[in-house]
């Protein structure tokens, strides 16, 4: 067995019933390299919260990866999700919990427009047709889904009776990345965020934002290489970008450090 025949077996099992499964499965290790480098260097008990899961594959690494971590894996489009829960309970993971919700900037039921309905595929959106470059789409399936904002969802959400803190958060929704974001609160126990930006325009502006909240964008996780953004733009997609947020380090913890 070579080199290229291990990057072909995955550390979980999933269910492959669609041409896009495939593609998710065969691309595992070359599609998102970055995303894959950042949930390695998780600390063994991360809560890992994974917005816009699809069919798992970020979720089910990170519960095989670190066996004393917890994952919720979201995800709205109903055909996706039955397959992202029969993919935890397939591996027999006790450590992730699947939950079929979206999250937007209000707490309302929304509809879900599909431009595919085949599982596995990506590109839903909430509220109208359009990707996540503007352009209107043919629907070809719609769905009314529970939306919340994603600080109304954490004030609530417990496990076992614990309410839960995600220390990551992976926000890609292809295209109301920013919705979320507005509907997000920073808290101390969230140590970093990938998020999925469309635009230089919401990029610049949420950057922004999430400095003020004591986030940068100067790690090495975004100097990685290979990135996808080296794929996406010989796919001649210019705009679409990863960006991974971790803490600041504070000026007097560093002389802390010091001394």
């Amino acid at each position: 067995m070579n080199n290229q025949d291990l990057k072909t077996i995955l550390p979980f099992k999933m269910i492959i019933e669609s041409d896009m499964e495939k593609m998710r499965h065969d691309t595992f290790y070359d599609k998102e390299p970055e995303t894959i480098n950042w949930i390695k260097h998780f600390p063994d008990n991360n809560v890992f919260m994974d917005i816009g899961a699809n069919v798992g594959i970020y979720s089910l690494y990170n519960a095989k990866l670190h066996p004393e971590s917890f994952t919720v894996a979201c995800e709205p489009s109903l055909g996706n999700y039955l397959h992202l829960a029969s993919n935890i309970a397939m591996n027999g993971f006790m450590n992730v919990m699947s939950v079929n919700v979206a999250f937007s900037n209000q707490n309302a039921f929304l509809p879900l427009y599909l431009p595919n309905i085949a599982v596995g595929s990506s590109g839903g959106q909430l509220n109208a047709p359009q990707d996540s470059k503007g352009k209107q789409f043919n629907i070809m399936g719609a769905q009314d889904t529970m939306a919340f904002q994603l600080r109304t969802f954490l004030d609530m959400f417990t496990h076992l009776g614990k309410l839960i803190k995600p220390t990551h958060i992976k926000i890609d929704v292809d295209g109301h990345e920013g919705q979320i974001l507005d509907g997000m609160a920073d808290y101390p126990e969230l140590q970093s965020m990938l998020i999925e930006f469309n635009s230089k325009e919401s990029e610049k502006h949420y950057l922004d934002i999430l400095s003020s909240w004591g986030f940068t964008t100067d790690n090495d996780f975004n100097k990685f290489t290979p990135h996808s953004t080296t794929r996406r733009q010989a796919e001649g997609d210019n705009e679409s970008v990863n960006i991974i947020f971790t803490r600041k380090q504070h000026e007097q913890e560093d002389k802390d450090a010091t001394t």
